[in-house]
């Protein structure tokens, strides 16, 4: 390494003249003749004359297109292993695309990010990088540098000093090469890994750098998140596999015991058979279950007003949003299919077809007995009460409940039982069973009672406002006069004329 490695090839270029020419030296006998041809197609051979025959042979000649002179341009490199043969260096981009498509390559590369030239705008020294590719025949129009040192650092820290270096190399033996801002980084040629080629370091905006950091940044960020949304997605499709199959299990099941209670098939020989319509059939009676036909909103679903077969119908309409589900779905299909009563409202069929289920009712042309309940007919209602939940009138007025959903089949010798989850409305429910969800037949009578209540005493429990601070409540309010004997005051003055007849109960 030093100052005597010199390449043996000159250029030399005459501007009076206006050519230009190659001459070498080979190291032979100045007696043997010899010579460079390049190829229209850039391909360099170098050729010698035979002293003997006369004949020229090629010494040297290339094997392969990347051998061709500045196939790739300027800032571009040729692999021969890779197809396309020609890539840009990282931070640059092709000059035309479309050329670079067609696969003429020869109008290289530019810079995605101009350079600062040392210093930017504000005078601040400038962030510039330098980019790195291994493996490399080095380009030409190299400057051998003298004072670079004998260590790849100190070649780095001269050209990164020196604004006019675009780039630089260190070779072993050798010593620190350096491209100058006025030439072009061109006839980069790259080998396979693991061979002879060097290291060439070229220079890169800073800007570019950190644009890369943000790309990276952006990648790894959506990458992430369409990550979690894959993983997210698989966890609900597989939970809805599993509800679905669910579901069908359930529907089947459904769909077996309504078959069974259609052929009267039960226990019971003599009970009336269910019938089972058809979705389309329901969906024709409900008006596509029209908002103008909706008649209200329970904890199981929405009721709507029908028409089937000329006979005016209610239809109940599992939500999916329910709080209730198949569970108590089937168990008021079932228990109301079995019970005739003068309080209990007549189930006329059912539809379970694909996710709907429906239960079809005799319609009640009076409404929710809550319209009534602080009328005139309320004690005459409530003495004639045969049922634990008061839902609907019928046309005499006569109380009937249509809600056995929550109902649960356990041994007759049992006095009470634990549901596993607490359903029912605030104000009504016993408390052992919505704190602890201990249910027995007290509480219906617990929940028969509070209506009793709010009869006599024309208030709901759910909205009373007591006449002192320390009354929670309708039941503790009543507790309390019937506690200091002023039961009286508790009864609402409507009923002033009847008070004789409940009085005694």
């Amino acid at each position: 390494m030093g100052s005597s490695y010199k390449s043996p090839y000159n250029l030399v270029e005459d501007v009076e003249e206006g050519t230009t020419y190659l001459y070498f030296n080979n190291g032979y006998n100045d007696s043997v003749a010899s010579k460079v041809l390049l190829s229209p197609e850039g391909m360099v051979m170098i050729m010698f004359k035979d002293r003997v025959g006369g004949y020229w042979y090629a010494s040297y000649q290339g094997q392969n297109n990347c051998d061709r002179y500045g196939i790739c341009g300027p800032f571009g490199v040729c692999k021969i292993t890779e197809s396309p043969i020609c890539k840009c260096l990282e931070g640059f981009k092709p000059k035309s695309m479309e050329e670079w498509s067609q696969g003429n390559w020869s109008g290289g590369c530019v810079r995605e990010s101009e350079l600062n030239l040392c210093h930017n705008n504000n005078g601040d020294q400038n962030d510039d990088v330098f980019g790195v590719i291994g493996e490399v025949c080095v380009p030409d129009f190299y400057e051998y540098m003298e004072n670079g040192g004998n260590s790849i650092d100190s070649c780095h820290k001269l050209c990164l000093n020196n604004c006019s270096c675009i780039a630089y190399s260190f070779i072993n033996g050798i010593g620190c090469l350096v491209w100058p801002d006025s030439n072009t980084l061109l006839d980069i040629t790259q080998f396979e890994s693991n061979t002879t080629g060097d290291d060439l370091f070229f220079r890169l905006s800073g800007h570019n750098d950190n644009k890369i950091k943000i790309m990276v940044g952006v990648v790894v960020a959506i990458s992430g998140v369409v990550l979690l949304v894959v993983v997210v997605f698989c966890l609900q499709r597989r939970k809805n596999g599993n509800k679905r199959k669910a579901s069908i299990a359930m529907n089947n099941d459904l769909i077996w015991t309504s078959g069974k209670l259609k052929r009267g098939g039960g226990d019971d020989h003599d009970q009336p058979e269910l019938h089972f319509f058809d979705l389309d059939s329901v969906v024709m009676a409900t008006n596509r279950f029209s908002i103008a036909n909706k008649l209200g909103q329970g904890g199981f679903g929405p009721v709507y007003k029908g028409e089937l077969h000329g006979k005016e119908v209610a239809v109940k309409r599992l939500s999916s949003s329910s709080s209730q589900g198949d569970e108590e779905f089937r168990n008021e299909m079932i228990l109301i299919s079995k019970l005739q009563h003068r309080n209990l409202v007549k189930l006329i069929g059912c539809c379970i077809e694909n996710e709907e289920k429906l239960l079809i009712y005799e319609f009640m042309l009076n409404k929710s007995l809550d319209t009534f309940i602080f009328e005139e007919e309320e004690a005459e209602i409530s003495i004639g009460a045969r049922g634990s939940r008061l839902l609907r009138g019928s046309r005499e007025m006569n109380p009937k409940i249509s809600d056995f959903g929550l109902a649960r089949i356990f041994e007759g010798t049992l006095d009470l039982a634990n549901t596993h989850r607490v359903v029912g409305t605030i104000g009504y429910m016993s408390p052992e069973y919505a704190l602890r969800g201990i249910f027995s037949e007290k509480s219906d009578v617990f929940s028969y009672g509070v209506l009793i209540l709010e009869i006599v005493s024309g208030k709901k429990n759910t909205s009373f406002k007591g006449e002192e601070e320390q009354y929670q409540g309708l039941i503790a309010y009543a507790w309390q006069l019937w506690s200091e004997s002023r039961g009286i005051k508790l009864v609402d003055e409507a009923l002033d004329l009847l008070w004789h007849k409940w009085l005694p109960c």
